[in-house]
C-alpha cells in the first residue's frame, strides 16, 4: 500500500496541472527551483507517508493515503499555499523545541500534543487533520519517547534550509546591514569608556589567552588562496587569482619584518596596488533568511590563510586546544549529547556573532602583540554594498579568514575568563568547548558567562541557548537525554526525474548523499522509491555525459551506502572521505588500486574498511578515464617525495601536485586552472596511502626511498 500511495503522491506533486508554485502571490519561481520544492514536498510527504504505514493499522492508513493526496494538492495549487506551509513547519519547530528545552519534566507529551493541535488546527489546508493520527499514536502516554522527538524535528525541520532565491529580501538585508554598521560604530566608541569592569574583564580574557597571544608566529610560506570568491567579480579561477594579487603597503612592511621583500615573492605575475575594499554577497540560509558573505581582495584573502595556518598550528601547541578545535566539531558534538544525558552542560548560542565582533575588541583582547598587527594588517576597511562604498566598523566579516579563529579566540577567553574571575584559577578544560559562535561550559557558570558575553557588546540567542531540560544543540548535532536526534535537512534536491535537463556533478554528489542520509535515519522506502527515479537520470561531467546508473555502485552487506566515483566536494579538510554518519564516500574520479596487491590490502584490513576497498577494485575496472589526454598512466605519476598524510587533515596544496602537460606553463609551474583537474590528483596521492598506513603494510614506505621502491615494484606487477 505504501509503495502505491507513494506513486500517486509523486503524480501529485510533479503534475503539470498544478498552480504556479511561488513563495510571493506576484513572483513565480524558476523552473529549477520549482523542482526544488516539488522534490522536496515529495519527501516530506513521503516521511509521513512511511511513519504512518509503521504506527497506524491497515484502515487507518488507507483513510490516510486519501487525506495526504487531498492535502498536498492543496499546498500546491494555492498560489501562496507552500509558503503558508513553511511558515507552519517553522511554528511547530518552535513549539517543539520549547517544550524540550523546559525544565517540567511531567506529562510534556500531552502538553506538547494539546500545544500542537491548538496552533495547527487553526491552520489551512487540514494539516491537523492530516497528523493527528499519527501524532496520536506516537505520543499515547505522559512521556516523551525518542522515536517521537526526532519524527516531529524531522518533520519541522527537514525543508527549512531550502536554496530558494529570495530577491524580495535583498533591499530589507542591505538596510539591515548598514544599520548593523551603524550601531558597531556607536558600540566601538563605547568600548573605549567602557569603565573599570569592562577593562579588567578584558585584562583577564588576555590573560586566558596569552599562549596564544604571546606563541603565535606568522609564516608567510603557509598563504594561500581559499575556496571563496574575491571582490573583482572577473575572477574565476585559482590561476586568476594568483594572476591578480594586488600588493599592500601595511603587508610588504609586516613581510619585510619576516624576510621578504613583499608580496612579488609571492607570485610570477607583476604585482599592482591593491585596495582594501570587499564585495557584499547575499547567499540563503533558511529559506526565509538570507547571510551575508564578504568576497575578500585577492591579496587580502592570500594572507589571511597564512594567519588561519599560523593560528591554527599555534592553539595546537597550547592547552586552549582542548577548547579550541579549528578544523573539528566532533568534541562539541560529544559534549552536547552528554549534557542532554546529565543536564551538567548548557549549549550557548550567539545572534550575528561574527558581525559582532568590533575593532575595539579586537585591539583590546590582542594588544600590541604581533598577532594583533597581522590581524589588522590583512582586513578589508570597507566594502561595497549596492555599488556604495561601506566603512566597516566590524573586525572582519564573514567571508574572511581571520573571522572564525578571532571569534573562536575572543569567546573562549570570555568563557575561560568567567569562571578564572570567580574562582581566581583556570578551571578543567574539558567541560569547554568553542567552535565559533556555538559556546559549551558547565550549566552553573553559564548565566555568568552569558552576561559577561552582554557586556563585552555581544547579543546571546536565547531562543538557541540550552542551559535546562533535557535538550542540547551544538554544531549542527542536536540531543535529547543523550540520544541523537539530528534531523535531516534538505538544501538542494533539484534533480529533474523526467531527464529533460541532465544532472552537474554537484547536484549527483548531494543527491547520493540525501540517499544515504535517508537510509541511515530509517526511512527505506522513501529511499528506494527516490532511487529509482534517481538512476535513470542522466548526468554531465565536463562534455560527457552518461546515465546515473553506470556511476554509482553499491555497498555490501547491511551498509546500504551509495558510492561514485565523480567530484564531488573539494573542501576535502571540511567533509572526510572516511564517515561515522553514512554520507557516504565520494570519492574523484582517476583513483584506482595499482599501486599495491589488493588482496594483501584487503587481508590486512579490519572489516569496517573492506567495503571502501571493494569499491577501489570496482572502480579500477570499471572507470573509463584512468588515463590522462597523453595516454599517459595516471598511477605512475604521484609524487613520491611528499610525506603521507591523514586524508581527514589533508589540506590542498597545488604546489605538490606533478605536472603532466607540458603545453600549458601553469601545470609546469604547480597550478591548475581548475579545482577539478587539481584535486583529482591530489586525492589519487593519499586515499591509498591512508588505507594502507591504517592497515600496518606501508612501514617501507615512510621514506622516500621506501616510496620509490614500492612504486617500482608495484610498475613490475
Amino acid at each position: 500500500m505504501l509503495n502505491e500511495l507513494l506513486t500517486q503522491l509523486w503524480v501529485n506533486t510533479h503534475s503539470t496541472g498544478l498552480g504556479p508554485v511561488c513563495l510571493l502571490e506576484s513572483v513565480p519561481l524558476p523552473h529549477s527551483e520549482r523542482i526544488l520544492i516539488q522534490n522536496s514536498f515529495f519527501v516530506w510527504c513521503g516521511l509521513l507517508s512511511e511513519k504512518a504505514s509503521a504506527v497506524l493499522g491497515e484502515s487507518s492508513f488507507s483513510a490516510f493515503g486519501g487525506r495526504i493526496r487531498k492535502f498536498s494538492t492543496a499546498v500546491l495549487t494555492d498560489p501562496r499555499g507552500f509558503a503558508t506551509f513553511m511558515e507552519t513547519l517553522d511554528e511547530v519547530d518552535d513549539i517543539v523545541l520549547a517544550t524540550l528545552s523546559s525544565v517540567s519534566s511531567e506529562f510534556k507529551a500531552q502538553f506538547l500534543l494539546s500545544e500542537l493541535h491548538r496552533f495547527l488546527s487553526e491552520r489551512p489546508h487540514g494539516i491537523w487533520r492530516l497528523v493527528s493520527p499519527i501524532f496520536s499514536a506516537l505520543l499515547p502516554g505522559d512521556e516523551l519517547t525518542v522515536e517521537a522527538v526526532s519524527f516531529l524535528r524531522q518533520l519541522a525541520c527537514l525543508l527549512t534550509k531550502l536554496r530558494i532565491s529570495r530577491e524580495d529580501l535583498l533591499a530589507s538585508h542591505y538596510s539591515e546591514y548598514r544599520y548593523s554598521e551603524e550601531l558597531l560604530f556607536c558600540e566601538s566608541s563605547v568600548q573605549k569608556y567602557k569603565g573599570e569592569f569592562y577593562s579588567s574583564f578584558i585584562s583577564d580574557v588576555r590573560y586566558v589567552l596569552s599562549p596564544v597571544i604571546k606563541g603565535f608566529s606568522f609564516d608567510p610560506r603557509l598563504a594561500r588562496h581559499g575556496p571563496g570568491a574575491v571582490s573583482d567579480p572577473t575572477i574565476k579561477t585559482p590561476l586568476g587569482k594568483y594572476s591578480k594579487l594586488g600588493d599592500d603597503r601595511r603587508i610588504s612592511y609586516l613581510l619585510s619584518k619576516e624576510g621578504y621583500s613583499g608580496v612579488g615573492d609571492f607570485t610570477p605575475f607583476p604585482v599592482s596596488d591593491d585596495d582594501r575594499v570587499s564585495r557584499l554577497i547575499f547567499v540563503p540560509k533558511t529559506w526565509k533568511k538570507m547571510r551575508g558573505i564578504s568576497a575578500e581582495p585577492a591579496g587580502l584573502q592570500f594572507f589571511q590563510q597564512a594567519i588561519y595556518r599560523s593560528l591554527s598550528s599555534t592553539i595546537s601547541m597550547t592547552p586552549l586546544y582542548q577548547v579550541i578545535k579549528l578544523s573539528r566539531q566532533d568534541a562539541s558534538r560529544d559534549l552536547a549529547r552528554r549534557g542532554s544525558r546529565d543536564g551538567s552542560l548548557a549549549t550557548i548560542d550567539l545572534s550575528s556573532a561574527s558581525d559582532s565582533i568590533t575593532r575595539q575588541i579586537v585591539r583590546d583582547v590582542f594588544g600590541t602583540s604581533s598577532l594583533c598587527r597581522w590581524l589588522l594588517a590583512t582586513r578589508s576597511t570597507h566594502t561595497l554594498v549596492e555599488n556604495e562604498r561601506l566603512e566597516l566598523n566590524k573586525f572582519a566579516p564573514m567571508g574572511s579568514a581571520c573571522c572564525f579563529p578571532v571569534e573562536c579566540l575572543i569567546f573562549a577567553g570570555i568563557t575561560l575568563a568567567t569562571v578564572f574571575r570567580k574562582f581566581g584559577f583556570l578551571p578543567e578544560m574539558g567541560d569547554f568547548q568553542v567552535f565559533g559562535d556555538d559556546i559549551i561550559c558547565p550549566s552553573p557558570h553559564a548565566s555568568d558567562v552569558m552576561e559577561n558575553l552582554v557586556s563585552c557588546g555581544f547579543t546571546v540567542n536565547s531562543d538557541k541557548s540550552y542551559a535546562n531540560g533535557d535538550y542540547r544543540e551544538s554544531c549542527g548535532m542536536e540531543a535529547w537525554r543523550g540520544v541523537e536526534i539530528t534531523p535531516l535537512r534538505l538544501k538542494d534536491f533539484s534533480f529533474d526525474y523526467d531527464g529533460s535537463a541532465p544532472l552537474d556533478f554537484q547536484t549527483h554528489a548531494r543527491t547520493i548523499a540525501y540517499m544515504n542520509d535517508l537510509y541511515a535515519k530509517g526511512y527505506t522506502r522513501v529511499r528506494s522509491f527516490l532511487l529509482r527515479k534517481f538512476l535513470s537520470c542522466c548526468v554531465t561531467l565536463g562534455k560527457e555525459s552518461f546515465n546515473v546508473q553506470q556511476s554509482v555502485c553499491f555497498g555490501s552487506g547491511d551498509s546500504g551506502e551509495v558510492f561514485t566515483h565523480h567530484p564531488s566536494n573539494y573542501h576535502l579538510e571540511k567533509r572526510p572521505l572516511r564517515s561515522k554518519d553514512g554520507r557516504g564516500f565520494l570519492f574523484r574520479d582517476g583513483c584506482k588500486l595499482v599501486t599495491w596487491n589488493p588482496q594483501r590490502l584487503i587481508s590486512k584490513l579490519p572489516q569496517s574498511e573492506k567495503d571502501r576497498v571493494n569499491y577501489f577494485i570496482w572502480l579500477m575496472e570499471n572507470s573509463s578515464a584512468n588515463r590522462n589526454e597523453s595516454g599517459n598512466d595516471l598511477s605512475k605519476m604521484m609524487p613520491l617525495d611528499s610525506k603521507p598524510r591523514d586524508i581527514t587533515s589533508y589540506d590542498p596544496n597545488p604546489q605538490m601536485i606533478p605536472s603532466f602537460r607540458v603545453k600549458d606553463p601553469w601545470y609546469n609551474w604547480g597550478f591548475f586552472d581548475s579545482q577539478e583537474s587539481m584535486a583529482r590528483y591530489e586525492l589519487y596521492q593519499v586515499l591509498l596511502t591512508q588505507l594502507g598506513r591504517k592497515s600496518g603494510i606501508l612501514s617501507e614506505c615512510d621514506t622516500r626511498k621506501g616510496r620509490r621502491a614500492a612504486s617500482s615494484r608495484s610498475a613490475r606487477r
